[in-house]
């Protein structure tokens, strides 16, 4: 089945805009400000890509079904956010439609009709769809292999700062541990272990928390400085 050819749609989800970073980099404040530009829109806080992006980059999933699947996935969300389907609706969350410049922009959008005129609007119009990435440039040679039309902010923060903001919000702890983190894990001897410690496992398991805030923040930030 690995030699199937997939077929990749047509791109209708121009002009990402990735603002990207490791865990703690100060992304929330970015992602206030660049939606507040014409034509972006607001921000996308789905992780989807947080975790597609390093299964290609360890061989897990297969390349080019990766990037068939990214395609739809990203054409879907920028179609739907042209009906404000799936929006968040939340009114104290960051990616809450009323954090927005213009919340009344995707209230409108609700009494829009589904169809065709939708995608001639994605083809005519220049939309740029921000999202709130992580680890996108620590895996920037596989994200570039998977044909996403992007832009990319990528911040930096002191590493101190950031493996203190680590350890006060549990980190060292609370991966494999706490489903809300959000973060694929591999079972290493029996434990879950970060996805992004895959090489320094032994490692790993002998740190104490704040440790292991310290060594993979580190890690991190070497990676991504070498990508960029």
């Amino acid at each position: 089945m690995s030699c199937l050819n997939y077929n990749t749609h047509e791109n209708i989800s121009k002009n990402l805009v990735f603002i990207d970073g490791i865990i703690r980099t100060g992304k929330a404040l970015f992602s206030g400000i660049i939606p507040s530009l014409d034509s972006v829109e607001h921000i996308n806080m789905s992780y989807f890509l947080d975790n597609i992006v390093p299964a290609v980059s360890f061989g897990s999933i297969e390349r080019e079904y990766a990037r068939a699947l990214l395609r739809i996935i990203l054409n879907e969300t920028a179609y739907n956010t042209l009906l404000s389907r799936n929006m968040n609706f939340r009114q104290q969350d960051e990616s809450g439609i009323f954090s927005y410049k213009d919340p009344a922009v995707y209230l409108q959008r609700l009494g829009r009709e589904d169809g065709n005129g939708i995608v001639e609007e994605l083809r005519a119009k220049k939309f740029f769809f921000p999202f709130k990435t992580h680890n996108m440039l620590v895996n920037l040679d596989s994200l570039n292999k998977l044909d996403i039309d992007y832009y990319m902010v990528a911040l930096f923060r002191h590493p101190i700062d950031i493996a203190y903001s680590w350890w006060k919000q549990g980190y060292g702890e609370r991966f494999g541990n706490d489903p809300r983190t959000f973060t694929v894990t591999i079972e290493y001897n029996g434990v879950s272990v970060p996805w992004y410690c895959i090489g320094y496992e032994e490692e790993w398991l002998a740190l104490n928390p704040m440790e292991r805030c310290v060594r993979p923040v580190t890690d991190l930030i070497k990676r991504a400085v070498s990508q960029y």
